[in-house]
């Protein structure tokens, strides 16, 4: 603090002693007072720091009160409620005589619910079983046409081998034809040569009634004669060496006809196995199919296609989403991308009663859907998926239509993701119900 300038006026040399005393005793009275503000201005800072202090802590002791306050509001809203409950369940006439009802029930519940699963146990261990046998089956089909492509591979070489004797036969016969002619032509040569005597007659009169042995001792004889004659030999050569051919290709092909007739035996022993079957789950699916294609106002049919060749075997779906038009076959050319993906689903919902198994998931099948297609199939699927007995059912999609028919049956799951998302070491679900 900085001492008063002394005033000139004031200390003069006229000035008077005792004035000039008090003002001085007033003076230091001034500055005693002085540091004594002083002090008690720093003194009122520290208070000052000391009170915002406490004010902080106050305020944040304010804000963990308010906090309680509202958990307490919330637990009082709570335990009013059940104080309410408590209230209903008393006003009851009969609390106990209910109670023991509901336990009686719940017991109830609970033993059904035991033999329940003692009855999903035995199915679940039926179903193992079945889907043993199922790989059996199919193990077994698949081996029956392994044999059955090798039995068409042999029964097509046969034929082949058959129609090349067949061919060859043909070939000799018009050799064997022309040495008959010419061995006819003999005949009437050696009657004109050598008339027919009595002698003669009873030689003849000796020789065997049928066409063929007669033709044949002709011969014989035609060649006795060439030979006597020094005729032709290369002719009888030929006729001997025919002969042997065409009976041991008679006797070959009488050979590839039998095991020809007893492999077409053997396809359809097999074909037999297999092919009813087949054609009754064939029917089943056309059943299931065309009820589904006509629940969404339209008609649809599954067909097996047969052909002689078992690699053309096939499965036709033909489909109609208009009134005007006939049946077709479903492919890219005549449906469209959504119609295409409506049949193909319906295909694919006949199929679930035919193959069990524990759970099915499909993807985006609602993808490049027209709304009406894809509100009709997403019913369709809700009421095929929801049905008691059956396997879960996951339908993963990027997007719903608005308005879509849930049932309690159904949950959805929202999955979120991205860099936006709440980190998951911040993820507190009791911080956001406060």
């Amino acid at each position: 603090m900085n001492p008063l300038k002394k005033p000139n006026g004031i200390f003069g040399s006229s000035g008077n002693a005792n004035e000039k005393e008090e003002t001085l005793n007033h003076l230091r009275s001034i500055e005693a007072h002085l540091e004594t503000l002083n002090a008690e201005y720093a003194q009122l800072k520290s208070e000052e720091r000391d009170v915002g202090t406490e004010e902080s802590r106050i305020k944040g002791e304010r804000d963990r009160l308010q906090l309680q306050m509202k958990k307490r509001e919330a637990t009082m809203r709570k335990i009013a409620t059940k104080e309410q409950t408590i209230q209903d369940l008393n006003t009851d006439e009969d609390t106990q005589a209910e109670e023991e009802r509901l336990n009686a029930k719940l017991r109830t519940l609970s033993n059904r619910r035991y033999k329940l699963i003692l009855e999903i146990k035995d199915i679940m261990t039926k179903l193992v079983t079945i889907a043993m046998q199922q790989n059996f089956i199919i193990v077994a089909r698949l081996d029956m046409l392994n044999q059955h492509s090798k039995l068409h591979n042999q029964n097509h070489a046969a034929e082949q081998e058959f129609r090349a004797m067949r061919t060859k036969v043909n070939d000799l016969q018009l050799v064997y034809e022309e040495v008959g002619m010419a061995a006819r032509a003999a005949k009437e040569k050696a009657q004109k040569e050598a008339p027919m005597t009595p002698e003669l007659k009873a030689i003849f009169e000796e020789f065997p009634d049928e066409l063929e042995e007669i033709e044949e001792a002709i011969n014989e004889a035609q060649a006795k004669a060439d030979l006597n004659h020094s005729g032709n030999n290369t002719v009888i050569e030929q006729y001997e060496k025919r002969k042997k051919e065409i009976e041991e290709l008679e006797e070959k092909m009488a050979t590839s006809t039998e095991s020809l007739n007893r492999l077409k035996a053997e396809i359809e022993s097999v074909k037999s196995a297999w092919l009813p079957p087949l054609s009754a789950l064939v029917r089943r699916i056309n059943e299931s199919f065309s009820k589904h294609m006509s629940q969404i106002g339209c008609a649809g049919e599954v067909g097996l296609i047969e052909d002689e060749d078992y690699d053309k075997y096939s499965i036709q779906i033909k489909v109609k989403f208009r009134d005007e038009d006939p049946l077709q076959a479903l492919n890219a050319h005549t449906q469209s991308g959504g119609e295409r993906s409506v049949s193909t689903m319906l295909y694919l919902v006949s199929l679930q009663d035919l193959t069990p198994c524990p759970f099915r998931l499909v993807d985006e099948i609602n993808q490049g859907m027209d709304p009406v297609n894809e509100r009709m199939i997403f019913s369709v699927v809700a009421e095929r998926a929801c049905k008691p007995g059956l396997p879960q059912y996951f339908l993963i999609t990027p997007k719903l239509l608005p308005d879509l028919n849930f049932t309690p049956e159904m949950t959805v799951l929202c999955i979120f993701n991205g860099p936006w998302q709440l980190p998951q070491k911040d993820w507190h679900p009791d911080k956001f119900l406060e």
